[in-house]
């Protein structure tokens, strides 16, 4: 359900304002490979398909493909690497062309790309500014983590960099990326992981947020 659009909203928000009923399957795979200590990769594949004989009001198919790759770099400072990859698209089928606007995508925070708050990475209105989603999207993470303390708390410290970008529908899929740069810091609690992140947006814009400088704060789940 959508409601209270202002009357100055995109239009794309307006049109989406009401309710809709969707009915859907979402499904996962992956593969894990552990290959030494601290050296393993993951290939996964999630998607989601709605409506067509399951019913409902959308009609979607939405597949993501997410792979990583953790090293070893420097084994007597116990320097470890890894890198990520993720991208993915949503297509209607049916009736409509245009793509629901709660199942478009927004990235942005502390386990997306970094250089935008919360779901500020996003095409806009060209009109009004508003944020209104993609349907499709690229995410690149590389990071190098290293220890900071290990006597009496485990205590990690990391340097990394995104790059990412949401594509509006009807453009193209190219690798025009936005960047990001930062540290972070995190500590292994008996509640699970704590992580902060400081974020470095070099290219400060409209679509990704006015923001040159983020923090992050995240609990209880990693990369």
């Amino acid at each position: 359900k959508i409601s209270d659009v202002s009357d100055t909203a995109s239009v794309v928000l307006k049109d989406a304002e009401g309710t809709t009923t969707t009915s859907s399957i979402i499904f996962g795979v992956a593969r894990d490979v552990p290959l030494a200590p601290n050296e393993a990769y993951r290939l996964g594949l999630n998607g989601e398909v709605a409506g067509g004989f399951l019913g409902g009001e959308n009609d979607f198919y939405k597949p993501i493909l997410n792979a990583h790759y953790r090293f070893p770099m420097w084994e007597d400072l116990e320097m470890v690497g890894f890198v990520q990859g993720r991208g993915g698209f949503v297509k209607t089928f049916g009736d409509t062309d245009e793509v629901p606007l709660q199942e478009r995508f927004f990235l942005g925070g502390a386990n997306s790309f970094r250089g935008s708050s919360f779901r500020e990475l996003s095409p806009r209105d060209p009109v009004t500014g508003d944020r209104i989603g993609g349907d499709k999207f690229a995410l690149f993470t590389a990071e190098v983590e290293f220890p900071l303390l290990k006597e009496f708390v485990k205590l990690t410290g990391a340097l990394f960099g995104d790059a990412a970008n949401v594509f509006a529908q009807g453009q193209d899929f190219e690798l025009e990326l936005f960047y990001a740069f930062g540290v972070g810091i995190g500590v292994v609690t008996p509640f699970g992981p704590v992580r902060v992140d400081l974020a470095y947006n070099p290219d400060a814009t409209a679509k990704t947020g006015n923001e040159t400088f983020l923090f992050h704060f995240n609990a209880g789940r990693g990369q």
